[in-house]
């Protein structure tokens, strides 16, 4: 008797986005506003919400992930 095949399903990108492409696009639009200022607050709020796991606080950021 043949056991039956299992199937995972295997997200591949189309390509990968840091920081900096992050910003680039979030600036594109929104013109008044720097690239790298957008950097920082980016930077600032995953070291923000680090710390508050750290601390043991839940953090739901609406439509995008908890």
């Amino acid at each position: 008797m043949q056991k039956a095949q299992s199937y995972t399903v295997r997200f591949i990108p189309r390509s990968v986005l840091g920081y900096d492409e992050l910003a680039a696009e979030i600036a594109r639009d929104n013109p008044l506003w720097d690239v790298e200022m957008i950097k920082s607050v980016l930077l600032a709020r995953d070291k923000t919400v680090m710390q508050q796991l750290i601390n043991g606080n839940k953090v739901t950021l609406e439509d995008a992930f908890s």
